[in-house]
């Protein structure tokens, strides 16, 4: 857009610098700034809040010539947001899809029948967990039902009944060793039915029971360190897909317009820089990415102020 106000060829005059708002004063040098660092070229319009660029940015954008310039300049800063996203969520982890799914499942199988028969351990962790969850209703709701009976399932496992019976009833037998076999089908199975980007609830209180599992397995993982090596890179593998979906939708399924596959820059900037979403992400991403994170929604929240102030030639939001 500058380059339009400042060739004498290809306009009437020249705008000064000071007037259009181009300067350090006058301009979103944070925005500027992050841009510059993500790679996204910014029209000017975006980094001033000057009411002559915003005029002019109108009026260029209807000239026949410089309007398609215009056009392009901000289909452009779009493409290249987008793609900024997209390289953020590549560096978290693969997407989901059934076939990464049942390359995860296949590579659970694969360490599972790697480990020696005897291969068992304690579940202290996992007893805990269970004992730990409690549902202060008379009346269950199904997935309460389903919860427990799950539940259920696992502690006979762990602590099976006693068929020496006194006069006070069954003797209780203590804790028994478990096969680090099913634990690892616990953690396939429980990958499967946990949603880690929507549940919530009692649902939410399988993720406890499934990371008792994991400090469960990593006990055993110190008796046999060659295997926990290469279970530990399956459950890495998961656990990325799982980091990746779950910001893909804070993130990306919010601001992506998929029926145009355009992106709106609004709900963009108000995803990432929501305290709440903000204090998530964190929690899933390492430092650096997460600074990427933030810069992104530095650089959507002026486009989309630019957005709220003017017309966007390129009729994205």
């Amino acid at each position: 857009l500058l380059n339009n106000f400042t060739k004498p060829k290809e306009t009437l005059a020249k705008i000064p610098m000071k007037l259009m708002g181009l300067t350090p004063k006058g301009m979103n040098i944070e925005a500027a700034r992050a841009a510059r660092d993500l790679g996204i070229d910014l029209p000017a319009a975006a980094v001033t809040d000057s009411k002559l660029t915003a005029l002019a940015d109108q009026y260029v954008g209807k000239a026949p010539i410089f309007g398609n310039k215009l056009k392009n300049k901000y289909t452009l800063a779009e493409e290249q947001t987008q793609k900024v996203l997209s390289d953020i969520l590549d560096e978290i982890g693969p997407s989901r899809t059934p076939e990464i799914e049942g390359h995860i499942a296949g590579l659970y199988n694969k360490v599972a029948t790697s480990l020696p028969q005897e291969a068992k351990v304690l579940p202290v962790n996992l007893k805990k967990a269970i004992d730990d969850i409690k549902i202060n209703t008379a009346i269950l709701s199904p997935d309460e039902k389903s919860l427990l009976q799950s539940l259920e399932t696992i502690k006979n496992e762990i602590e099976p009944a006693s068929k020496i019976v006194s006069q006070y009833g069954p003797i209780k037998l203590p804790l028994q060793e478990y096969d680090v076999n099913k634990l690892v089908g616990t953690k396939k199975s429980l990958n499967s039915i946990i949603k880690w980007d929507t549940d919530a609830g009692v649902k939410n209180q399988l993720k406890t029971i499934q990371k008792a599992v994991s400090r469960d397995i990593e006990e055993y993982g110190k008796t046999n360190p060659e295997w926990y090596a290469a279970f530990k890179e399956v459950d890495k593998l998961y656990g990325d897909v799982a980091r990746r979906e779950k910001l893909e939708n804070i993130l990306g399924r919010k601001a992506t317009n998929y029926a145009t596959d355009s992106l709106s820059y609004n709900a963009l900037a108000k995803a990432i820089n929501d305290p709440k979403n903000s204090k998530s992400i964190k929690k899933q991403l390492t430092p650096e990415t997460f600074k990427k994170i933030q810069k992104l929604g530095t650089v959507a929240k002026a486009m989309a102020i630019k957005s709220k102030n003017i017309p966007n030639p390129s009729g994205t939001a």
